[in-house]
C-alpha cells in the first residue's frame, strides 16, 4: 500500500515547530550560513548569532538552517535514500544544535522525506518509481484546479508577469542553462498557485510535492528535458494569461502527464 505520510495528521509538536518558522522574523536565507552577512528580508545575519555565542546556531534560526540544508541535500542526492541520519554528525556539518536537527527531522518526516526507524533513529525515506508515479497523480488534479482558477482571476499585470517567465524560460533553454530553467519552472508553478488562490489545494500540493523533491530535481537535470517541457509550459502560460480556465486545466494536465511518463521511464527501483 502506498504510504502518504505527509497527508497524515501532524503531531502538535510539529505544528508548533512549523508555526515558529512562520512567525520568526529572523534570517531565513539558507545561504546565510555559507555566505556570512547574507540574509533574507527582515532578519539579521546568521554569522552574527554564531559569533555572539561562539557556538552552534540554535532556536528558530537553527531550525530553519537545518531544515533548508537537509532538504536541499536530499534533493541533490548528497543525502542518499536509506542513508542513516546521525543527529550529531548533521549538527556538526551545518553548525547548528542537535535540537535544531531534531526539529528539522520532525518536519521532514511530516513531509515524507525522512522516516523514523524503531531503535535506529532517522533515515532518508526511500521512494520507489512506482510510488513517485502514484504520488504525482494526485497533484495533477490539484494543479489543474489551480490553473483553472488562475485563468479566472488573471489581470493584465499578472498575465504580463507569466509571459515574462515564459520568455525567460525560452532564453534558458536556448542557452542550455538547466539550473536556471529549473528555477523558472518552480517560479511559474508558484505564480500560478498564488494567482489561483485556493489555500487548501496549495497546502495539499506542498505536502505531496515535498515527497518528490529528489525526483523532480533529478528529472530537471535530465538531458533534453527542459526543451521537452518548454512547449508545455508556454501553453499553460498562454491559456492562463488568455483567461481560459478549461484550456488552462487541460494544459496543466498535459504537462503533468508528460512528467508522469518521464518518471515511468526512469530506472525501476528506488529514486
Amino acid at each position: 500500500m502506498l504510504a502518504l505520510p505527509a497527508l497524515l495528521v501532524v503531531s502538535e509538536s510539529v505544528d508548533n515547530i512549523v508555526d515558529s518558522f512562520r512567525d520568526s522574523k529572523t534570517c531565513i536565507d539558507f545561504v546565510a550560513w555559507t555566505s556570512p552577512g547574507r540574509c533574507g528580508a527582515g532578519g539579521r545575519a546568521v554569522d552574527d548569532v554564531n559569533s555572539a555565542g561562539g557556538g552552534a546556531t540554535s532556536g528558530a534560526e537553527g531550525r530553519r538552517i537545518a531544515y533548508a540544508a537537509m532538504r536541499q541535500a536530499i534533493a541533490a542526492g548528497d543525502l542518499m535514500p536509506a542513508q542513516r541520519l546521525v543527529e550529531q554528525d548533521l549538527a556538526d556539518a551545518y553548525g547548528v544544535t542537535r535540537s535544531s536537527i531534531r526539529a528539522a527531522l520532525l518536519r521532514l518526516s511530516s513531509e515524507g522525506l525522512v522516516e523514523r526507524v524503531p531503535n535506529r533513529g532517522s533515515r532518508v525515506r526511500v521512494v520507489t518509481v512506482e510510488e513517485a508515479v502514484d504520488i504525482t497523480e494526485v497533484p495533477m488534479q490539484l494543479e489543474g484546479l489551480l490553473a483553472a482558477k488562475a485563468a479566472g482571476r488573471v489581470t493584465p499585470e499578472t498575465a504580463a508577469e507569466l509571459r515574462s517567465i515564459g520568455t525567460a524560460m525560452e532564453a534558458a533553454v536556448a542557452a542550455g542553462d538547466a539550473p536556471a530553467y529549473s528555477r523558472l519552472n518552480i517560479r511559474l508553478h508558484q505564480a500560478i498557485r498564488d494567482l489561483g488562490h485556493q489555500p487548501v489545494a496549495a497546502e495539499l500540493l506542498d505536502r505531496l510535492n515535498g515527497q518528490l523533491v529528489r525526483q523532480r530535481f533529478r528529472l530537471s537535470q535530465r538531458e533534453g528535458r527542459p526543451r521537452t517541457s518548454l512547449g508545455e509550459h508556454l501553453e499553460i502560460i498562454d491559456a492562463v494569461a488568455s483567461g481560459d480556465p478549461d484550456r488552462a486545466a487541460a494544459a496543466m494536465h498535459t504537462h503533468l502527464r508528460s512528467v508522469l511518463a518521464a518518471l515511468e521511464t526512469t530506472h525501476r527501483g528506488h529514486l
